[in-house]
């Protein structure tokens, strides 16, 4: 059974598919077999953008057909929270399917890479929250953050949730791509870095940057 890591975002529009994106070609160069799922795509049809978005960063191939119900078990057309669009549409969302899901990726693949909707907050449906789905099945968590104002509230109140629930942070991406002044660029990254070793033992701090053509994601393969 591969490892399963699920990557989640102090944000919207934070990253995390990028980020994933390149995690993805990381494996793949060290010839570790490698999928992503994107168990609920939202603002979608017929095949999750974001998933497509991974392969291409990658510079892969999309895997066979036969694997894209494993990938992306719901998809809605509403671009909201998963637990809204599915409802809109009529369909109640089975959280277990989506681990059921991965764990089938898992028997076949040595890395499946779980990118989730929005934060820890979102409501997958109207019971469990992200960070529900996550510590109930102790997976192994990304964090994907940025120096866009704000971020410095929103990741400390993130890993703030994470030490409470008692969830395993791997790493902290700090994706450099969005606009941001060079000072404030530089002192949230040296932040969260002292914030994280005065909190967290061992976790990964990992920096982006647009249009990067790879990164050492070596905490995927310890």
């Amino acid at each position: 059974m591969g490892k399963k890591f699920f990557i989640t975002g102090t944000d919207t529009d934070i990253g995390k598919s990028y980020a994933t994106g390149l995690m993805l070609k990381f494996l793949h160069e060290k010839k570790i077999t490698a999928i992503t799922q994107k168990p609920i795509q939202t603002g979608d049809s017929g095949f999750s953008e974001d998933i497509q978005t991974h392969y291409d960063i990658a510079g892969l191939s999309l895997p066979p057909d036969t694997l894209w119900k494993l990938q992306n078990p719901y998809i809605f057309s509403l671009p909201a929270s998963p637990h809204l669009s599915s409802r809109i549409e009529g369909v109640e969302i089975d959280t277990e399917r989506c681990l059921e899901a991965a764990e089938q990726l898992a028997a076949t693949h040595q890395v499946v890479l779980i990118e989730g909707a929005g934060g820890l907050m979102v409501p997958m449906n109207q019971t469990t929250l992200t960070c529900d789905f996550i510590q109930r099945h102790n997976l192994p968590t990304i964090l994907v953050t940025s120096p866009k104002l704000g971020s410095i509230n929103h990741t400390l109140m993130s890993l703030f949730l994470i030490k409470k629930l008692k969830l395993d942070l791997k790493a902290l991406i700090y994706n450099k791509s969005v606009d941001s002044d060079p000072e404030i660029t530089k002192d949230s990254l040296n932040y969260f870095r002292e914030y994280l070793s005065n909190n967290f033992k061992d976790v990964a701090v990992i920096e982006i940057e647009k249009n990067q053509d790879s990164a050492d994601f070596g905490f995927l393969i310890e």
